[in-house]
């Protein structure tokens, strides 16, 4: 008997089954969990070492080349690129698929440690990170407006409080941002006067710039903990900080330079709405399971009106432009 004949002869039952099968792909429907940035992993390792004040040149040739000489000893890599920048130094093995990347982590920091001897004074300590879609940023976000660069960073750094405190949010950052820094302007006449030099100054700006524990003290019964105060915290503090000349005198910062609050140099330039203002950016990463994996709309009860959860925005939304120059 063929199905036509079957549906036809016995109808309920006919009925029933695709009953069944209707409500079972309801069930599913509403019961599987929907994931905008799902979970794979992906069999890539980077090593990113930092190497404060050589170019890129430098860096290619000190830190990345022997880099890439100890992960040529690695089992199970299939290709090594590597980019070279002014003080950083990001060297990529690409591993087969099904390899079990933690013992390739292993591995690597295996075969890092044993060149670390041989890499130059003032190279950080290589970090090896593993390719992880958690790490992408979910969501990424422009802050513009007619106001300075540092009020537009202040507000940045509060809606990025914001966002940390929403269930599911692993980290944010802000990039881009403008801060203020001391800028100590040593005269270099006086400098030659007193006898000076620029390490003997940097060696006293670091001393005294310390919170050190003062150790404890027993009082009426209780016991305290002391704590010295060191860290500066205006600029008169910086200059107030003191210097010995050869001879045994006895002279300040302010004597020989002028301290004042600057602000920190742009090296990147956002684009907002393919137009160049003096935004700054956020992006926020998420924690597994993330919110917008659920059928549910995300909670943001201080933004109003509530946004939807949406993918990463187009390449040609958001860019960001490093000024350093790159080798690869």
């Amino acid at each position: 008997m063929n199905l036509p004949a079957l549906s036809i002869s016995r109808p309920i039952a006919v009925i029933m089954v695709v009953a069944l099968i209707g409500f079972m792909g309801v069930v599913s429907l509403v019961n599987t969990p929907t994931d905008l940035l799902p979970e794979l992993t992906i069999p890539v390792v980077a090593v990113v070492t930092s190497y404060s004040g050589a170019g890129a040149r430098e860096v290619e040739s000190l830190v990345t080349r022997p880099i890439e000489d100890a992960l040529g000893y690695v089992g199970g890599v299939e290709s090594i690129s590597s980019e070279s920048s002014e003080g950083t130094s990001v060297v990529t093995a690409e591993f087969a698929w099904g390899t079990d990347l933690n013992s390739a982590v292993l591995d690597i920091r295996d075969s890092i440690e044993l060149i670390r001897p041989y890499l130059p004074e003032g190279v950080s300590t290589p970090r090896v990170i593993k390719a992880d879609m958690s790490l992408l940023p979910m969501m990424r976000l422009a802050v513009s407006g007619p106001y300075p660069a540092l009020e537009l960073t202040r507000l940045a750094e509060k809606v990025r409080s914001r966002l940390e405190r929403i269930e599911g949010v692993a980290s944010t950052s802000v990039g881009g941002g403008t801060y203020e820094e001391a800028l100590v302007e040593v005269d270099p006449g006086k400098l030659l006067a007193y006898g000076l030099t620029i390490p003997q100054i940097a060696s006293a700006l670091r001393t005294e710039n310390l919170s050190l524990p003062g150790g404890e003290l027993d009082e009426a019964g209780k016991r305290l903990i002391l704590r010295t105060q060191g860290e500066f915290a205006s600029v008169d503090d910086i200059v107030q900080v003191g210097l010995t000349t050869p001879g045994g005198g006895a002279l300040t910062i302010g004597d020989v330079a002028d301290v004042r609050l600057v602000e920190t140099d742009n090296h990147s330039l956002t684009r907002n709405q393919l137009r160049s203002l003096p935004s700054r950016s956020q992006s926020a990463s998420r924690r597994a399971p993330t919110p917008c994996g659920s059928q549910r709309p995300c909670a943001r009860p201080w933004l109003r009106p509530p946004p939807t959860c949406r993918p990463m925005s187009p390449s040609g939304w958001w860019k960001t432009r490093p000024t350093s120059s790159t080798w690869r």
